[in-house]
């Protein structure tokens, strides 16, 4: 089998001038490219496969393939791929999407792409994905193919939930009805029934997952140990606010109203989410913690007592529990001396209320990334005297400027599930690498803003978008701090805070700083020491590092596939991820529960 294109039989002469090709010219060739594609995975031929590709190409694929997350980079990574799942040759019927027009694009390298949507089935259901097309030396390749499974066969989500499905219908006479807030109140608890999946945490995480499940046939319960659903977000600092734009902030199933403002505050969000639970009928346990938990691998269920607000326990045996606490749930505070010694107020940044009581105040906030400048911003605005420690280098980028680049392809008319699909498409190890690029890009448009911040001592560096995967943390997207900075209203100091006087704090250079306030901005522990707290060291050492790439999947950590702990899975991040990724688990856990993975 030959993987050569004849571009002759195009309607231009594409690999001399893709600028002046219609996208009936860039179908042609994407079409033919997907049709060799199909025959050589038919073909068994792990080589034709790679051939298909760039030497430096890049294949990602969500449960299609593989039935997990996992990004091959190079041909030999993708040959040894298709020798080693055999059963992910049998996806068939490449196609290209129907409704996307296919477009011009840019390489790493900065070559020209012929880029589409493109869909296909696979043995478990239908799926989508994208293709990259480089012209490589006269031979169509592709430079990136992502293939995702969207739904599967026989379980495809329901337009419907339990209720209409369960319930008789109203304009019929029943003696004794229940009420459909006492039916609701009733499923939720689980009483004498199944329960397939437990997840731990009601933040966007936790809700968008259990959502998925629903529309999938799974039934879940979301435990979480506050009061109030939103309070994750309701109880932090008062000036907070995301710093993505709205559309990239969608949850499934329920978009934000027209009126919602382009950046989220932290209130408004805590609110949806009560508001998301209660209109979607997710069952949620509020005030609920684990005290206990164990496994049986022979059984294959989990055995979880749970502490109820007032103190009652319940024990239920879910076959799949889901750690869905976030990045933001196990403060990192550091351990300094002379803590206990100091006269004035310490809080870690996910604690501090902020607000008008601190009007007067002398202030001292350690750390430079979002938390910090968002605290420093909000001690300002309330008359407090405010000083930044800066330990370490911090990406910085205007909102303004930057935000349109991050967040392409979302806008008020566009199609979030498509723009997922697109950002997906890029795998995260080819992400982080392109990242000081697109850094020195927007650096560029924010050039004023970052001398200004250089000429006070700032210390910046160009890692990029792309560090928020291997670091959660260490950026900082301009909402006004940076000014303040610049202009000096809010202090800045370069070092290391290594330990407490009893009025302030002390730098490793001997600098002493008054304070009668001290807010540590100074992140959060790895998720598995959550799991630690909850399920024990054994369960904890067993698990794999979650957050950060690992380098054998190309992907984030253990995030959405596989904890190393079986039985036990992860799910966190931002909105947009908890969003796209909620989908993933949802299909992998449910093909779990039907019998239809083969993993």
């Amino acid at each position: 089998m030959t993987t050569e294109l004849d571009l002759s039989q195009t309607a231009s002469d594409l690999a001399d001038d893709l600028s002046v090709a219609t996208s009936e010219d860039l179908s042609i060739v994407l079409g033919r490219w997907l049709g060799s594609f199909e025959s050589a995975l038919a073909s068994a031929s792990p080589e034709a496969v790679a051939e298909l590709f760039v030497e430096n190409g890049w294949w990602r694929d969500l449960l299609a393939f593989t039935w997990d997350l996992r990004s091959f980079s190079g041909r030999s990574a993708i040959a040894d791929a298709v020798v080693r799942w055999p059963e992910g040759r049998k996806l068939t019927s490449f196609r290209l999407a129907p409704d996307i027009v296919p477009q011009l694009g840019q390489s790493e390298s900065g070559a020209v792409t012929v880029e589409s949507m493109i869909g296909f089935e696979s043995p478990a259901g239908p799926g989508r994905g994208v293709v990259r097309l480089v012209n490589d030396g006269g031979v169509w390749r592709s430079w990136t193919l992502l293939t995702a499974l969207q739904e599967l066969n026989g379980h495809e989500e329901s337009l419907t939930n339990w209720r209409s499905l369960a319930e008789p219908h109203y304009t019929n006479v029943e003696v004794g009805r229940v009420p459909w807030a006492a039916n609701r109140a009733s499923h939720a608890e689980f009483v004498d029934t199944d329960l397939p999946v437990l997840i731990v945490g009601a933040g966007q995480a936790g809700l968008t997952l259990s959502a998925r499940l629903q529309r999938l046939g799974v039934r879940s319960l979301v435990i979480d140990r506050t009061d109030r659903l939103g309070n994750s977000w309701r109880n932090r600092y008062s000036n907070l606010q995301l710093h993505d734009t709205y559309w990239n902030n969608q949850l499934p199933y329920m978009p934000f109203p027209d009126t919602w403002p382009i950046l989220s505050p932290k209130d408004k969000i805590a609110d949806w989410l009560e508001s998301y639970a209660n209109h979607l009928d997710i069952p949620v346990w509020l005030g609920s913690e684990i005290t206990a938990a164990s496994y049986d691998p022979v059984g294959k269920e989990w055995t979880v007592q749970i502490t109820r607000k007032g103190g009652d326990t319940r024990t239920l045996r879910p076959r799949y529990l889901v750690m869905a606490t976030g990045m933001q749930n196990s403060p990192a505070i550091p351990d300094l001396a002379g803590r206990d010694d100091f006269g004035g107020e310490v809080y870690h940044s996910a604690t501090f209320p902020g607000g008008p009581r601190f009007a007067g105040r002398t202030a001292v906030v350690v750390g430079s990334g979002n938390s910090a400048h968002d605290v420093a911003q909000d001690l300002y605005e309330q008359g407090a005297d405010t000083t930044m420690i800066q330990r370490s280098s911090t990406w910085v980028m205007s909102t303004s400027e930057g935000l349109p680049l991050l967040n392409a392809g979302y806008g008020p008319d566009d199609s979030v599930e498509d723009a997922d699909l697109w950002g997906a498409s890029i795998p995260f190890p080819l992400s982080v690498r392109m990242s000081p690029g697109l850094a020195a890009h927007i650096a560029t448009l924010d050039k004023e803003l970052l001398d200004g911040l250089r000429s006070i001592g700032f210390r910046l560096n160009d890692e990029g978008p792309g560090r928020g995967v291997t670091k959660a943390g260490g950026f900082y997207f301009d909402q006004g701090a940076s000014q303040l900075l610049i202009e000096k209203k809010v202090a800045l100091v370069a070092g290391d805070v290594v330990g407490f006087t009893q009025n302030g704090v002390v730098l490793r250079d001997g600098t002493e700083l008054a304070a009668d306030l001290v807010v540590l901005a100074t992140g959060y522990l790895n998720m598995r020491e959550g799991i630690r707290e909850l399920l024990g060291d054994e369960v904890a050492d067993r698990c794999k590092p979650i957050w950060g790439l690992d380098e054998e999947r190309g992907e984030i950590g253990s995030l959405w596939s596989d904890s190393g702990y079986p039985g036990l899975w992860t799910h966190g991040g931002n909105m947009a991820m908890s969003r796209t990724y909620s989908k993933y688990l949802a299909l992998r856990l449910a093909a779990e529960e039907f019998g239809l993975s083969s993993s």
